[in-house]
């Protein structure tokens, strides 16, 4: 198999899913850009900006302009933590907790629409694939 097959079909896989998810959820201001920074913050309240970058792999610039975009959408809360004032962490706000709901729904939609046809066991072996693959390239940097 030629290998320059493998990174074209996951880039355009990754074009097909921001496509969908800016169709779905763009009304709410949300893209592939902001869209999993949101997920990370709901699955981790209370984090703190170097954490989320972190988790992300990504660096504190597009952290910063992801939780900006998201604060002014209304989604998250950025408050003093109550240990350590100087620290400020990250909270689904009121506003959020509502559309999360609807954001989970077009979220789980979209899984069940990619995933539809495959087995248990070739998801598994594909999410691996993915975390190797991750994990190459982010050590390699």
């Amino acid at each position: 198999m030629d290998i320059q097959k493998v990174g074209k079909a996951i880039s355009q896989a990754f074009r097909q899913q921001a496509r969908y998810i800016n169709k779905n959820l763009g009304h709410l201001g949300l893209s592939i850009r902001t869209l999993p920074f949101l997920m990370d913050i709901a699955a981790n309240e209370g984090t703190s900006q170097k954490d989320l970058a972190n988790r992300m792999f990504t660096d504190k610039t597009r952290t910063v302009k992801a939780v900006k975009s998201l604060i002014s959408l209304g989604f998250i809360d950025c408050i003093p933590d109550e240990k350590d004032k100087r620290i400020r962490v990250l909270r689904i706000s009121r506003q959020g907790q509502q559309k999360l709901a609807e954001v989970k729904k077009v979220l789980a939609q979209m899984n069940q629409l990619i995933m539809e046809d495959a087995s248990e066991e070739e998801i598994i072996k594909f999410v691996e694939m993915l975390n190797k693959i991750k994990t190459k390239l982010h050590v390699s940097l």
